[in-house]
């Protein structure tokens, strides 16, 4: 899942009924794609991740209090679930599409948390899933879409206002609405490839599968970052990195749930390659240009340990009694998360900053004073709404 080429300003301009060529066109900047297989006794998904975030991961969340163990997949900056698998065999991961309102019916409430680990921490089967979805207004699949597959061979596309299950042995996406456009292979080029590809291989290999997803991998600006076979009955995850479908790591699902909660970076788990390095370098190259723009040159130094201290998250209520630990030192502000994250804060004024992560995406946090002048508490505006925390005593 990546950013959207296409503002929100000019899709409302464009209208619903989005143009073939403009989805077309939108698939070149913005490419992730999963193929899901169910024939000739295996279950199988393939998933190529699309981005701009070089630094990836994969982590364990144990189950506790009757939820399901689930190992996940993501990047670094953050524990936001772009993927993964649980305890029994259940599958999803995201896909970023143009943006739709989503229909609310009366009564409905929004969950304030992380949806994906929802899923994974209390379904077991793609029913449940559609089910616990059901329950809830989610404004997340306004520009987003889930696929979600289960150890039964069961899977089923998830729009905002719209559940896809798969017809045949096979069902394809990528990052348009198929309740939209039903001809894929009209739409997106990623799609037509992969759909010839299992036309010609009906019962699929795990080698079947590698050899879909490096032809329709991504690279230039927006590359495939990652990506992964998951053989839902046998439950092994094989591992890809940056495009390189040479090297493949093998992870034993139920052998990874039993280790506990443990984290670990994908690029350390694979050879160096030049295309990877040199992606990260000129990421992380430009992002230092970028946040350099946006610095206040009037801002004063002497002023960091005014806002240095522990502050307590207070909303959102999935969020409460979150610490953020702030640090002044004599030449920046650096804030530290309770999972050990560390970011710097950037001023942009005399009391608002800026936090950048690798992907390029920046968070604006307010510091809040008193009528006295001391810093009490901060907002902060991030892509899943607002932050507020007030600083402890």
């Amino acid at each position: 899942m990546v950013g959207r080429s296409l503002s929100r300003l000019a899709t409302l301009l464009l209208g619903v009924a989005v143009p073939v060529l403009v989805v077309a066109m939108r698939m070149q900047a913005i490419a992730c794609t999963a193929v899901f297989v169910s024939a000739g006794g295996a279950v199988l998904v393939g998933n190529n991740e699309d981005a701009s975030m070089p630094l990836s991961k994969v982590w364990v969340v144990p189950g506790e209090g009757g939820k399901h163990s689930r190992l996940c997949l993501g990047y670094a900056s953050d524990n936001i679930i772009q993927g993964g698998v649980n305890e029994n065999g259940l599958w999803l991961d995201s896909f970023s599409v143009e943006a739709k309102p989503v229909a609310a019916s009366p009564g409905e409430k929004v969950f304030e948390g992380d949806m994906h680990d929802k899923i994974l921490a209390e379904c077991a089967t793609v029913e449940e899933v559609v089910a616990l979805l059901r329950r809830y207004r989610n404004p997340f699949l306004s520009d987003n879409m889930l696929m979600v597959g289960d150890r039964t061979g069961a899977s089923a596309i998830i729009e905002g206002n719209a559940v896809l299950p798969r017809r045949g042995p096979y069902q394809i996406i990528t990052n348009f609405r198929q309740s939209d456009h039903p001809d894929g292979s009209a739409v997106c080029g990623r799609y037509r490839i992969a759909e010839a590809m299992l036309k010609a291989a009906p019962h699929m290999t795990i080698d079947g599968m590698r050899k879909i997803l490096a032809a329709v991998r991504q690279e230039g600006p927006v590359p495939t970052i990652y990506s992964y076979i998951c053989d839902l009955r046998k439950g092994k995850l094989y591992l890809y990195h940056f495009h390189n479908f040479e090297n493949v790591v093998v992870l034993d699902v139920k052998q990874e749930l039993e280790k506990g909660r443990h984290s670990q970076s994908l690029p350390e788990l694979f050879p160096t390659t030049f295309a990877a390095e040199e992606f990260a370098s000129q990421s992380a190259a430009v992002l230092e240009v970028r946040k350099a723009a946006r610095r206040y040159p009037q801002f004063d130094p002497k002023t960091y340990p005014e806002f240095a201290g522990r502050y307590v998250v207070n909303s959102p209520a999935a969020m409460a009694g979150v610490t953020v630990v702030v640090t002044a030192g004599t030449d920046r502000l650096r804030a530290e998360l309770s999972d050990g994250n560390v970011r710097e804060l950037i001023p942009e004024s005399s009391a608002r900053f800026s936090v950048w992560e690798p992907d390029h995406t920046g968070t604006l946090v307010t510091f809040l004073r008193d009528q006295a002048g001391k810093v009490t508490g901060f907002v902060a505006d991030t892509r899943g709404g607002g932050i507020s925390a007030t600083r402890a005593k």
